[in-house]
């Protein structure tokens, strides 16, 4: 299944308010999550779960953030820092908006 950004949006939105807690016992973990008590068989996918209730709204807000920052601006300020943590580093830097690709640009960092 793909989640979109909006659909990510709106089980946030439904979900429990966070934040969500975890705890062991001797037998197993629980989830707590508002008034309700769910059993998790491993710790580290109740620790994923907790977390994933206060993250997911952040990243969808940082998404929702960057999808406003045009690539022109993007491309200055990685050549505008790769130029203060590299200095005379003996290349030449060409910022072509037009050729400009973002998927490359993260790939390569």
């Amino acid at each position: 299944m793909t989640y979109t950004l909006g659909k990510i949006e709106k089980i946030c939105r439904e979900a429990t308010p966070g934040p969500w807690r975890f705890q062991y016992d001797s037998f197993c973990t629980w989830l707590l999550i508002g008034g309700g008590v769910g059993r998790v068989p491993r710790a580290p996918d109740a620790e994923f779960v907790t977390a994933a209730r206060t993250a997911l709204p952040e990243l969808v807000q940082r998404v929702r953030e960057l999808e406003g920052v045009a690539p022109e601006s993007l491309a200055r300020k990685f050549h505008d820092t790769y130029e203060r943590l590299a200095p005379g580093h003996g290349y030449t830097t060409r910022i072509d908006t037009r050729e400009f690709n973002l998927n490359h640009l993260m790939e390569n960092l």
